[in-house]
């Protein structure tokens, strides 16, 4: 980011300015968002303007520890209907 007389500015990115800071990230400590918790954020955040989620909670073990794993069917189901419902919610 480049400052232009104490105004920040957003890289530019073919023509159009690249701002980074439109997302949530779960990416904390303690037990992760439930599917439900995830959907009202995902309505929320299109309310709200904002484009990107993030997956990354510090408790999911497969996400950190066992990362080589992959995860089970059930789990895999899941997270394949976050993707969606982030798609339908344009995110």
């Amino acid at each position: 980011m480049a400052s232009r007389r104490g105004r920040w500015r957003m890289p530019l990115l073919h023509g159009r300015e690249y701002f980074l800071g439109k997302r949530v990230v779960e990416g904390f400590y303690g037990r992760p968002w439930t599917a439900a918790q995830r959907r009202k954020l995902f309505a929320w955040m299109k309310a709200w303007g904002l484009n990107t989620y993030l997956y990354a909670p510090k408790d999911d073990l497969k996400h950190r520890l066992f990362w080589r794993e992959l995860y089970s069917a059930t789990e895999a189901a899941e997270l394949k209907d976050m993707i969606s419902e982030c798609r339908r919610k344009g995110l």
